[in-house]
């Protein structure tokens, strides 16, 4: 079973229970699947793209000599995607994947670095903080010599491919 299949088919569960209608015509920002449009399949289209370039950014780490010591580590203030560690390097990545639209008019940003605003340099290094503190009161976990805060952009293609995939180290 297709993504597509899968996702048309939790979708049209959902809106029934919710009492909510496919449309015939999308508004701008929802996807078609077979023909039919539904409201919710743009959120689950998006998580999924979400995962996939934080795969392929972690996969890519692992083939440079990085070593993932978590991923999506969650704290009430938000998320870290991926930490890592190589050779006495700390590195805390935020990964933003975005995926190249067909066709024109090309709204929103058309590169992932655009997508990293100040609040979220300031979130990821609050968070980074936080995880530090913790780790600091375990035992067994390794002192850093450096520690770095990088950003890794992925671009897609719509049908998921990777187009481009660049690691900033030390980006803020």
């Amino acid at each position: 079973m297709s993504l597509c299949t899968t996702a048309m088919q939790k979708c049209t569960t959902v809106c029934r229970a919710q009492g909510v209608r496919a449309k015939k015509s999308p508004p701008a920002s929802h996807t078609a699947h077979n023909g039919c449009f539904h409201p919710l399949l743009m959120a689950d289209d998006r998580q999924a793209m979400g995962r996939r370039g934080e795969a392929l950014a972690a996969a890519y780490l692992e083939r440079h000599g990085w070593r993932i010591l978590a991923r999506n580590h969650r704290t009430r203030e938000g998320e870290i995607d991926l930490i890592a560690t190589r050779r006495g390097t700390l590195a805390f990545c935020e990964v933003k994947t975005l995926v190249r639209r067909r066709a024109p008019p090309v709204r929103g940003p058309s590169d992932p670095l655009e997508c990293i605003a100040p609040a979220k340099r300031s979130r990821v290094r609050r968070l980074a903080r936080a995880w530090l503190a913790h780790s600091a009161a375990q035992s067994g976990v390794r002192r850093h010599a450096v520690i770095q805060l990088d950003v890794i952009a992925v671009l897609l293609a719509a049908d998921g491919t990777l187009l481009r995939l660049d690691h900033l180290p030390s980006a803020f």
